[in-house]
């Protein structure tokens, strides 16, 4: 799956874990890039734990990242692989007898990235969770020539998982455009939330380090709100 580095706009975001709010963040990303007059195009190459509607199934980040940024490209260019079981692709597909399509997510990637002014691609878990036996999210992230967003949490253990997703990203030679802690309690009392955002940086002085709050009620309206103000400063540094 070998890529000549892309002279499109665009960043791939990955966590420091599953579950860590990197959908929010694209789809917040995503929602300011279109009310700045942007077109925008996204991509989650890969979705597991997709739920079965209508005999199909159906990828809810996929969905929230095509809705958005109002795309009108087809759910199966923006999701090309899909699976049942909640687990890494490589035991995922063998568990379900489906072997991940490089090809095909290759294909899909150079169609998406064409489309809109600025692409947006949403990995799975972090970033060395193994899509196949040889090849990981990483590998993908140095295909498609994106810089990485690192979607971190706020709490105790975020400072050694963003470490390691750092250096993993650092050895694969992947530039990194910034660091988000999503989810951030604001009236927090808990001292490591407090904290690790300036022991973050400290130890990250080259990486810009951005705080995206915790959102109670997750909708379009809430979203917008929160990134009109919080992520346009995000946005300003991607579009250099």
């Amino acid at each position: 799956m070998k890529q000549k580095k892309s002279k499109a706009k665009g960043v791939f975001i990955t966590g420091t874990d599953t579950e860590v709010g990197k959908t929010v963040i694209a789809s917040s990303l995503a929602m300011h890039l279109v009310s700045r007059g942007i077109k925008v195009s996204v991509m989650k190459p890969i979705e597991t734990g997709c739920k079965i509607r209508s005999k199909i199934l159906a990828p809810a980040d996929g969905i929230n990242l095509k809705y958005a940024s109002a795309s009108d490209i087809s759910l199966s260019q923006i999701v090309p692989s899909r699976y049942k079981n909640p687990l890494a692709p490589m035991p995922a597909s063998r568990i379900e007898k489906k072997p991940v399509n490089l090809k095909r997510i290759k294909e899909c990637f150079d169609t998406v990235k064409k489309i809109g002014d600025f692409c947006i691609v949403e990995g799975l878990g972090g970033i060395m969770v193994p899509i196949t036996k040889d090849y990981f999210v990483r590998d993908m992230i140095k295909d498609f020539g994106f810089p990485l967003i690192i979607v971190a949490r706020p709490l105790l253990g975020t400072i050694n998982h963003t470490a390691l997703t750092v250096e993993a990203a650092k050895k694969g030679k992947i530039k990194i455009s910034a660091i988000v802690i999503s989810g951030y309690n604001r009236k927090t009392k808990n001292i490591a939330e407090k904290t690790n955002p300036d022991v973050l940086r400290e130890l990250f002085p080259e990486i810009p380090i951005f705080i995206f709050p915790k959102i109670e009620r997750i909708n379009s309206t809430t979203i917008r709100k929160e990134a009109s103000s919080l992520l346009a400063p995000l946005a300003d540094l991607l579009l250099q």
